[in-house]
């Protein structure tokens, strides 16, 4: 509340002994927002490192849970470790009884076990990989949906600040959208005057990726906003890879799809074209 001082030429209703007037009291002029930038980009930073943190860990609980190889084996030992030692056993076993169907037999018993469980392991991993992946689908549509509101949120301050109404309200209500927004991911909020003629000038408000480098990734840029896409599929891999046969990292070209490309560096991502089967140049 922005609070002042009232003054008037008569008579002071009280004095003090310094014969100074008081008493007149104050006068409401207005309401104002009062936030301290330093302490909104503090918190929208941990906002950030918490979202990140909160993730991983939500991944790492459901692995763990297939992977959790402390204390279900025997002794010391996890249910895949176990089935290590036992195969391992057998087949130190089979070495002392070459010639032994008994012994043969039981290692292939051991291996196929531990074949199952890596099947079994495997299944699981499928299974949370595509929970994880819904689940971040989720994420990208609720993103969206917070830029749309934030967006169409700037277009009502605008408005309001072209008819001099400081439009407090929708500020909190965008304040509390950017917040949010900060849980996701990191970003760098700046605010700005935008002319709108000659003599009037309005804030702008724009919400960038942090370390997006220069110019910046922009996520809402006044009254303009973007959009998060997730692809449905990765790039699968070469579909005529043989696996009795491997040539290396190979893939199909985006441009060509009857040229390999092959990846000889991955370290500093430089791609080097290989020739098509059957002859001609890339």
């Amino acid at each position: 509340l922005d609070l002042a001082s009232l003054n008037s030429t008569g008579s002071a209703r009280y004095a003090n002994s310094f014969n100074l007037d008081i008493g007149y009291g104050v006068l409401a002029k207005s309401v104002s927002q009062l936030r301290d930038p330093y302490l909104d980009i503090l918190y929208r930073d941990e906002q950030a490192s918490v979202g990140a943190t909160e993730a991983k860990l939500k991944g790492l609980e459901q692995l763990s849970h297939i992977l959790d190889e402390v204390g279900k084996g025997e002794g010391d030992f996890g249910v895949l470790e176990d089935q290590f030692s036992e195969l391992q056993a057998q087949l130190q076993n089979l070495t002392m009884h070459v010639g032994d169907v008994s012994m043969d037999t039981n290692v292939r018993s051991a291996a196929k076990t531990l074949c199952q469980l890596f099947n079994q392991y495997a299944n699981a991993l499928t299974k949370t990989k595509d929970t994880l992946t819904e689940k971040l689908k989720g994420d990208v549509k609720e993103v969206n949906s917070i830029l749309n509101q934030i967006r169409e949120l700037n277009v009502q301050i605008r408005e309001a600040g072209i008819r001099k109404d400081s439009a407090l309200e929708l500020r909190d209500t965008r304040n509390v959208l950017i917040d949010e927004l900060s849980s996701y991911m990191k970003i760098e909020v700046q605010y700005s005057m935008e002319p709108v003629d000659e003599f009037t000038s309005v804030e702008k408000l724009s919400i960038t990726l942090a370390g997006s480098g220069t110019p910046p990734t922009y996520l809402i840029n006044g009254i303009y906003g973007t959009q998060l896409s997730m692809p449905e599929m990765a790039a699968a891999r070469n579909p005529d890879y043989d696996p009795e046969n491997p040539k290396g990292m190979q893939y199909i070209s985006r441009e060509d799809p009857t040229a390999f490309i092959t990846v000889y560096n991955v370290s500093d991502m430089r791609y080097i074209p290989k020739s098509r089967p059957g002859g001609g140049k890339d």
